[in-house]
């Protein structure tokens, strides 16, 4: 068995759009794609499957959620991947490739990630949103050139880190357009505003109607909730490499 693996049950995703959100700077595109599974009218299709992935289920309201699932809107030809796990340098390679090579297969057309870029310290996260795109075709389409240099959308300059990044790049190895929107937060807390920032311009890039109003509303709890998750998850994952690391000791 491969060492991660995309399972979904659905073989053909041609003409989707594939939107991610995993934790980093701010966990903004974390919260992002939270919002929109429960939002957006979506349904659970599929998880990424790793022994390597910190061993977590989170519960909500008594449902179980995996760490890293896939979910799908047949009407708004929309796929989503959600983590509520960090993922470390090496397996952020490995699940990229793995995500990466299972959306050029089904068919995918277009990839989306959120990311998260920190602010110095003592500024204020603005509304702001930058674009970083693979082609200079995609960067000078129709739909980005709405956008632009207009309610707050720049295109972007310096670097993507991190899963984001590694997405960026083996999606230009398959030629499959990919987009991310940066958004600038803030380390120290989760970030909902941020979050709602990122999904205002998606909603604005796809012409979705993905209500924002219960994310502000709800900020502050869905920023403790949040942070919570991923502080256990983060707890777990060190544990596990201090296990894996004690045992290549003692072999």
């Amino acid at each position: 068995m491969a060492d991660v693996e995309v399972r979904c049950k659905l073989e053909s995703l041609a003409g989707y759009t594939l939107v991610m959100g995993f934790p980093d700077v701010g966990l903004a595109g974390a919260i992002a794609a939270e919002h929109i599974s429960a939002k957006a009218g979506m349904r659970e299709v599929g998880h990424i499957q790793s022994d390597r992935l910190v061993p977590l289920a989170v519960v909500e309201e008594g449902i179980v959620a995996r760490p890293i699932s896939i979910y799908v809107s047949k009407r708004r030809k929309l796929v989503l991947i959600r983590s509520y796990v960090h993922l470390p340098p090496r397996l952020a390679h490995e699940v990229s490739r793995a995500v990466v090579g299972w959306a050029h297969e089904s068919g995918i057309t277009e990839v989306i990630c959120f990311a998260g870029v920190l602010i110095e310290e003592g500024q204020d996260g603005g509304d702001d949103v930058y674009v970083a795109t693979t082609t200079g075709e995609a960067l000078n389409g129709d739909r980005l050139q709405r956008l632009l240099n207009r309610d707050g959308v720049y295109p972007w300059t310096g670097s993507v880190y991190g899963f984001v990044g590694q997405v960026l790049l083996d999606c230009i190895d398959v030629d499959l357009p990919a987009v991310s929107l940066v958004v600038e937060t803030r380390a120290d807390y989760p970030d909902a505003r941020a979050a709602a920032t990122c999904i205002r311009t998606l909603n604005r890039y796809l012409n979705l109607r993905i209500d924002l109003e219960p994310l502000m509303e709800e900020a502050n709890l869905i920023e403790g909730q949040m942070k919570s998750v991923m502080d256990h998850a983060s707890r777990l994952h060190q544990q596990m490499e201090q296990t894996t690391s004690a045992n290549l000791m003692f072999r």
